[in-house]
């Protein structure tokens, strides 16, 4: 009884950690659900994909990809390829399902997006974690996108220039929330420069999204160099 009531507690502290970047998440939700109505994609289409695709950049290019006839091939590997940083972050997050089966991670990673695998990876840095936090911060997420979509859907043409409100800036603005919770010290310089000034000179030559992975990739490897160099050495 004890493990349940403990697990419970993780959940509900993984959902109410998420609730104040939530209303970015909104915000960036209302302008899919408003591209969604232009582009002719009915309620029940955006309400599926957000719950087996659930992930914003990739369902921004999904719902812009949206024309008849469809091209399901196209869309399914374009936003493979947009969302091919979560594999990256899921590695990271790989302490925190050392005791997890195979069908438990594949549920809680389901429902990772960048708040919720910075606050967990933050968390577990202080103190033990569950999978479960992470998995409540992922629900609080979906309601949070899945509420903003769908008011975006009603509301229609009258968001069509989203910069007008500032909505545009959201993500960034969440992201930038996100940062000094997840600062090391100078250990994080080097791999954080490496990785934006890859990202810059990428995006002049990769298309679409891939400079993200890119400079994902590339901030990475920069983590992994002092290690590497550390057992050539030893």
């Amino acid at each position: 009884m004890r493990y349940f009531r403990s697990m419970k507690h993780e959940f509900k502290d993984g959902f109410l950690a998420t609730i104040p970047i939530s209303f970015s998440i909104v915000s960036f939700g209302l302008v899919c659900g408003a591209l969604s109505v232009q582009n002719g994609m009915s309620l029940s289409e955006l309400l599926l994909m957000n719950v087996f695709v659930f992930g914003g950049a990739g369902q921004f290019l999904m719902v812009e990809m949206w024309d008849a006839p469809l091209d399901i091939l196209g869309i399914s590997m374009a936003a493979l390829l947009i969302n091919l940083r979560y594999f990256l972050m899921c590695m990271a997050l790989h302490p925190l399902f050392v005791n997890s089966r195979m069908i438990e991670k594949l549920a809680y990673i389901h429902l990772t997006a960048e708040p919720n695998w910075a606050l967990s990876l933050s968390r577990l840095e202080t103190q033990p974690t569950s999978p479960l936090f992470l998995f409540g911060g992922g629900v609080c997420m979906l309601f949070a996108w899945s509420g903003g979509t769908i008011s975006g859907y009603f509301l229609g043409s009258s968001l069509s220039n989203p910069a007008i409100y500032g909505l545009d800036f959201a993500l960034v603005a969440m992201i930038i929330t996100i940062l000094p919770g997840m600062y090391r010290g100078s250990q994080n310089w080097l791999p954080w420069c490496v990785a934006a000034v890859c990202s810059l000179l990428l995006k002049q030559w990769l298309p679409g999204n891939l400079y993200i992975l890119g400079g994902a990739l590339a901030g990475s490897l920069m983590t992994l160099f002092p290690h590497i160099n550390g057992e050539k050495n030893a």
